[in-house]
């Protein structure tokens, strides 16, 4: 599986916060839909199945240390979320 960029995943989590917060204060159909899209999207960046799942690997992955690779003809390393 890929691991997608920590800003990807932010961006995610906080659409998915944002619309599930607007609907708590009134259902609409067409926000249930990009819940229901947006959970999805976050389901597989992840690899979950359900969205509680995928929240909860989504803060793991947020809270590991980035992966580092050696930078080309040097001795120091490169983050990879930041080497493209």
């Amino acid at each position: 599986m890929l691991v997608p960029a920590a800003r990807e995943l932010r961006e995610a989590l906080a659409r998915f916060a944002d619309v599930r917060i607007a609907l708590s204060y009134r259902e609409v159909p067409a926000m249930r839909r990009e819940l229901d899209r947006i959970s999805r999207e976050l389901c597989a960046m992840t690899g979950a199945r359900t969205i509680d799942d995928a929240l909860a690997i989504a803060d793991t992955m947020l809270t590991r240390p980035p992966l580092r690779r050696p930078a080309e003809g040097s001795g120091t390393t490169v983050d990879v979320a930041t080497a493209a």
